[in-house]
């Protein structure tokens, strides 16, 4: 899987996300459009195995959505093995509009349904569950904070095998233990809160 390949996947699946993925949620305290949380991203994982870096070409195709799209901010990391270069896998977070209530069930839901069409697994990592698929050739992770969601995509890869579970529980852990992580209402944030 190429940069650009990796890049362009991540990226399509947030414009689609952006200009669908609000059907049927309602209007949560209205503010301005969120920003994505910077210090959520670590610069590396796997204790330096692997360097992550802001993707800044992909900030291009986030502006430039246009203005039905619900995403207010996109960011996207290249994760790569830190001795190679060899690109692994890619982070996203997206915020959405404040018409946009994670909180409730039928949103996260309907975002779901647009980036799976294949069988998903829901697993916990903490208090944060996570919705899972896994191909041949990659493992596509799924989560929910208060006004944003992530996605990381790994490739799968006999050259650069990776510990997905543990690099996921790497990440999530690092998110959670700051303060910029806001988890959806409930019990430690848990993602289970809020039907809708």
């Amino acid at each position: 899987m190429t940069s650009r390949r990796l890049s362009g996947a991540i990226t399509g699946i947030a414009i689609l996300a952006s200009t669908t993925a609000g059907c049927g949620g309602h209007s949560h305290a209205a503010g301005p459009p969120a920003r994505v949380p910077l210090e959520l991203a670590p610069t590396a994982l796997g204790s330096g195995k692997y360097s992550v870096k802001e993707d800044d070409k992909s900030r291009k195709t986030f502006i430039s959505a246009g203005p039905k799209a619900l995403i207010s901010d996109g960011r996207l990391w290249a994760i790569r093995v830190a001795s190679s270069n060899n690109l692994i896998g890619a982070l996203q977070f997206s915020t959405m509009k404040p018409d946009i209530d994670f909180a409730r069930a039928k949103a996260r839901q309907n975002l779901e349904n647009i980036l799976f069409t294949g069988t998903t697994e829901n697993i916990g990592v903490g208090d944060v569950d996570v919705i899972v698929s896994r191909t041949e050739d990659r493992a596509v992770y799924l989560w929910f904070g208060r006004d944003l969601f992530e996605v990381l995509q790994l490739k799968r890869s006999q050259k650069d095998p990776i510990d997905e579970e543990a690099m996921l529980q790497e990440l999530i852990g690092f998110q959670t233990s700051g303060p910029q992580w806001k988890g959806l209402p409930g019990a430690g944030g848990s993602n289970q809160s809020g039907v809708g």
